[in-house]
């Protein structure tokens, strides 16, 4: 059994420097709190279809299960789904993705603890399935990489991974990179 995650897409969108946040609209109660705009929000959409196409071309007429790690994912998974739909709908691949919600918690306050909860895990059958997890940020990769353990342990085929941002330092090999950036 390979316990590697796949890879998928490997041309991560690379930004190297912020955009300067008055090139933006931002709402008066926001302006105190942001120096400067790191993604832009259509940039992000983009870049969210593009992933969708390249887990589209990757699964083919595979079934698979998307898995959103809560709280901070949920949108982009609500948005890589939509635009599955939409290519499946297409009649390009016949596929049908089921897509669940686990809870996992690492960090207290702004720290992470290194101590891993998960909840939700214990209502799906991941027995012989292969398994998409959605992130939104990969911090040290703790998480994922005790995560991806226990998907295993619970019966998982293959899993695969996509975030948004990676940070310079992390343990779990990410196949699917929606925007790199550099850390500070």
């Amino acid at each position: 059994m390979d316990q590697k995650p796949h890879q998928i897409c490997d041309q991560p969108l690379k930004i190297d420097k912020p955009y300067d946040k008055d090139q933006f609209y931002l709402p008066e109660y926001c302006k105190e709190y942001i120096d400067q705009i790191l993604i832009p929000k259509g940039l992000i959409e983009c870049r969210i279809e593009k992933l969708a196409h390249d887990i589209a071309n990757y699964y083919q007429d595979r079934p698979f299960i998307t898995i959103s790690l809560l709280k901070g994912s949920i949108r982009i998974q609500m948005k890589i789904a939509h635009c599955l739909s939409e290519i499946y709908k297409s009649g390009k691949y016949k596929n049908c993705v089921r897509n669940e919600y686990v809870r996992v918690k690492s960090y207290v306050n702004d720290q992470s603890s290194g101590t891993i909860t998960m909840i939700g895990l214990e209502s799906v059958d991941f027995t012989g399935k292969e398994v998409l997890v959605i992130e939104d940020i990969v911090d040290t990769g703790l998480t994922l990489t005790k995560f991806n353990a226990r998907l295993y342990e619970l019966g998982a085929k293959a899993v695969s991974y996509t975030h948004l941002t990676l940070p310079t330092i992390y343990s779990v090999q990410i196949s699917v990179v929606a925007v790199s950036l550099k850390k500070k």
